[in-house]
């Protein structure tokens, strides 16, 4: 799978598009990240984890969700490896798991958002209204050619060529 994030303009006329094209709506969900790096700048493009607290979804998961992964941006999107993924049953077992597994990590950030995921043929994209930052859509598909042909069906303003984590980061200073 590749994917690109891309900031867009409007968020009900990209679900309405999506929507037109084809894509049927699988969830909408709300969730609040909190960002843990070991590094002394806080530089969030090499490595971070990632504590996601879901307070809405349906997908089978915990509410509590740990991942550590690597991301390989590319001259048009991104290739992420999933390292770690934990799931727990609340915020003290994650928070004690992440202080015993990874010592030197210390929370940097955290943001929030709600989003829609809408599965469109063998492609996912997520439409999502991240606080204190822009509204973006996220394209996930098989192939390269098969995201820039997606990508061109929407109004997006700008690709993002760095984790989003990042760019909270800098902001938020």
């Amino acid at each position: 799978m590749i994917e690109i994030r891309g900031i867009i303009k409007d968020i009900k006329e990209t679900r309405r598009k999506v929507e037109e094209l084809g894509g049927e709506l699988r969830s909408n969900y709300e969730f609040k990240d909190v960002i843990f790096s070991e590094d002394i700048n806080n530089n969030l493009k090499k490595d971070f984890l990632r504590l996601r607290i879901y307070s809405k979804n349906n997908w089978p998961v915990k509410d509590f969700v740990l991942v550590r992964k690597k991301t390989e941006f590319k001259k048009f999107g991104k290739i992420s490896n999933k390292i770690l993924k934990k799931e727990f049953d609340n915020k003290k077992d994650s928070i004690s798991y992440i202080k015993e597994n990874f010592p030197g990590f210390k929370k940097t950030i955290e943001y929030s958002r709600e989003g829609w995921q809408y599965q469109l043929d063998k492609n996912k994209i997520f439409i999502e209204n991240i606080k204190e930052y822009k509204p973006s859509i996220e394209i996930e598909a098989e192939n390269k050619k098969e995201l820039k042909t997606l990508l061109k069906k929407f109004n997006v303003l700008k690709t993002l060529k760095e984790p989003l984590a990042e760019i909270m980061r800098r902001n938020k200073k």
